[in-house]
């Protein structure tokens, strides 16, 4: 997307990664920025109730799956075949999954699980992770043999196999607005980019689907 910008005569963004909440946390603390993604509506919902934003101008830009994902030198992918139950496939060792009270992709996955009966059979194996892009790092590392991640993260990532796709209580959402504070001339055009056909198409090369 930054490329897409770029090459359009615009300033390459500068971009700042982290989990949903610790974005939101620093919005809530007056941090300077222009524009906020979050994966799920509970932090956009935070910061409305702190008068930080307004719902109105909050934009649908794309959506995820849930991904029940292996190591693959954990050899876990060779014993796992359509038969096999995501339930039987849990049991298998250690589970990475985001931190379900701070991270959306752990609410996510708590969600989905509670609803099929399995999340307290494996409450025990979990390994919480402070953000998406850490539960990603730990699997891929071989820290832990399975990570429930978003179907995104297993695009181009060698180091992990998809075993099993996990439907979801609610669609996973990213979520765009422009905050309030920001005076950048160019804000409100690159929030347009993020909800262009030409976005959805980069959007969809990298796992994402269109909202």
């Amino acid at each position: 997307m930054a490329d897409h910008w770029a090459a359009q005569g615009h300033d390459r963004p500068v971009f700042s990664f982290a989990s949903s909440a610790a974005l939101a946390r620093q919005i809530e603390s007056s941090s300077a920025a222009d524009l906020y993604i979050s994966a799920d509506h509970t932090w956009t919902d935070f910061l409305i109730t702190q008068g930080r934003i307004d719902d109105a101008g909050i934009r649908t830009i794309a959506r995820n799956q849930l991904v029940l994902a292996a190591n693959t030198d954990a050899g876990l992918a060779d014993r796992t075949g359509p038969e096999t139950t995501l339930g039987a496939t849990l049991k298998a060792g250690r589970i990475v999954v985001g931190n379900p009270d701070t991270v959306p992709l752990g609410r996510y996955t708590r969600d989905a699980l509670d609803r099929q009966g399995l999340w307290q059979a494996i409450e025990g194996s979990i390994v919480p992770a402070a953000s998406a892009q850490q539960a990603v790092r730990l699997v891929s590392r071989g820290e832990t043999p399975l990570g429930i991640i978003y179907l995104s993260d297993t695009v181009g990532n060698q180091h992990v196999a998809t075993l099993h796709r996990i439907e979801t209580t609610e669609p996973i959402e990213y979520l765009a607005l422009r905050l309030p504070a920001s005076a950048h001339p160019d804000a409100d055009r690159f929030l347009d980019l993020l909800t262009s056909e030409r976005a959805a198409e980069i959007f969809q090369k990298h796992g994402f689907t269109a909202p």
